[in-house]
């Protein structure tokens, strides 16, 4: 059997963004297309899960969270496919990536970002970028939009390519060169790329249009303006800084922990002014 089987597929990068909500069982089924018979377990899966295809004609939550699926039936012949199980407990902004050798598979766009909703929130059937909104740690918002940053050093990938012949790559000399916004660089990250079909990008990577669009009047939650959630992940080894030009955002969290010192709106209820949107923070110094 030659190489070109064992590699057909699909690529996309960033990986496939994931929703779920706190009520959810999550079933991933993962198949390596670049080996024969071997897929690397994610950590702490148990190991005789790896071989197999699970099959699920019924299962509750609790059969999975010991180890394997304890109703479930073995396929044979289902080769090197991996099913992942969980039950997502907090709601918030993750990711995922590889993680074998993850200092190079992360560079070679083996990652993703992974969404977990309130169950009753409207965004919780349509992911991110559809515009139906929800409530995060307290503070409501019309519509959500993940920013996935990286970046890219040219040097590692060539010396993994020609490994033996050209020397390995020491981290310490990472240098990119490209710099991404969900996979896409600028002017790509603002619809403005040449010859660049959006309409199919956009099928083929839901949920990860990094062009942000909003309205100053529509708002759901009693006052004019779109309330708009920028779920910002860094998948790189740099440091990002980002900034808006004309608006003032409120960092309300970080993964599923909020911050209590960004004010949320519960905190009236403690003494602690709550501080609007667009507003300076109103804490007292110390």
């Amino acid at each position: 059997m030659g190489n070109e089987l064992l590699l057909a597929g699909n690529a996309q990068f960033p990986a496939p963004l994931i929703y779920a909500t706190t009520s959810d069982v999550v079933q991933i089924n993962l198949k390596n297309l670049g080996v024969a018979t071997k897929t690397a377990p994610m950590t702490r899966t148990p190991s005789t899960c790896t071989a197999w295809m699970w099959t699920r004609p019924t299962m509750a939550s609790g059969d999975f969270r010991g180890g394997c699926p304890a109703n479930a039936a073995k396929t044979p012949g289902a080769g090197n496919i991996v099913v992942y199980m969980f039950a997502p407990e907090k709601i918030g902004t993750y990711m995922y990536h590889c993680h074998q050798e993850a200092s190079i598979h992360v560079q070679m766009g083996m990652y993703g970002a992974l969404v977990v909703y309130n169950p009753d929130d409207p965004a919780a059937t349509t992911g991110p970028g559809k515009g139906q909104g929800g409530n995060l740690h307290g503070w409501a918002y019309d519509k959500d939009v993940v920013l996935l940053l990286s970046e890219f050093d040219l040097g590692q990938h060539v010396a993994e390519q020609f490994a033996g012949t050209r020397g390995g790559y020491n981290p310490v000399n990472y240098k990119p060169q490209y710099w991404f916004i969900n996979g896409l660089s600028f002017p790509n990250t603002i619809h403005a790329g040449i010859g660049f079909n959006f309409v199919d990008w956009e099928a083929a990577h839901p949920g990860y249009d990094p062009f942000i669009v909003g309205s100053v009047t529509g708002g759901t939650t009693g006052t004019p303006g779109e309330k708009v959630l920028l779920r910002v992940i860094n998948m790189g080894f740099e440091a990002q800084p980002m900034h808006m030009h004309g608006y003032h955002g409120k960092i309300i969290g970080s993964d599923q922990r909020a911050w209590p010192w960004a004010n949320n709106p519960g905190n009236a209820l403690l003494g602690i002014d709550p501080t609007p949107f667009g507003e300076a923070w109103k804490r007292t110094p110390c």
